[in-house]
């Protein structure tokens, strides 16, 4: 089976940000060096953005700055993951966190602020099979 990787970005009304107000959205001259120029953030210990897929494997995509935290990778309601997206240097577009080896099917994957600190979310990409071409959902 072929596989295919699908971006979402930040943007888009498939990710949930939960709870809406503990989330900024940032575009325009403040987020050039993000993908499509927006991201969003969050400081508030536990705020999630939620995103459902049909796929094999999930990857979110952010910056690691000096005075950012940990965040909390949840999948299907187990934590998956906890990392860290400090660095010494502003580091945009960077890995965050993501799982792989997933069964195909449906998932619902979390990205949860841990508490030490700001965190942000540019994109995510998700891997499925027996997609004619991958897609790109942007949501302005």
């Amino acid at each position: 089976m072929a596989a295919s990787n699908v971006t979402v970005d930040d943007s888009s009304s498939l990710i949930v940000y939960d709870p809406p107000d503990a989330w900024s959205r940032f575009s325009g001259n403040d987020a050039q060096a993000y993908m499509n120029s927006t991201y969003h953030g969050t400081s508030d210990s536990g705020a999630i953005a939620k995103f459902t897929f049909n796929g094999t494997g999930v990857w979110f995509y952010g910056a690691k700055k000096p005075d950012y935290g940990s965040l909390i990778l949840v999948v299907d309601d187990d934590v998956a993951a906890y990392v860290n997206a400090t660095a010494s240097d502003t580091e945009l577009g960077q890995f965050l966190v993501g799982a792989s080896d997933l069964k195909m099917g449906e998932h619902v994957v979390s990205v949860m602020n841990g508490g030490t600190g700001a965190i942000d979310l540019d994109a995510i990409v998700y891997e499925t099979v027996n997609q004619a071409q991958p897609y790109v959902f942007i949501y302005a």
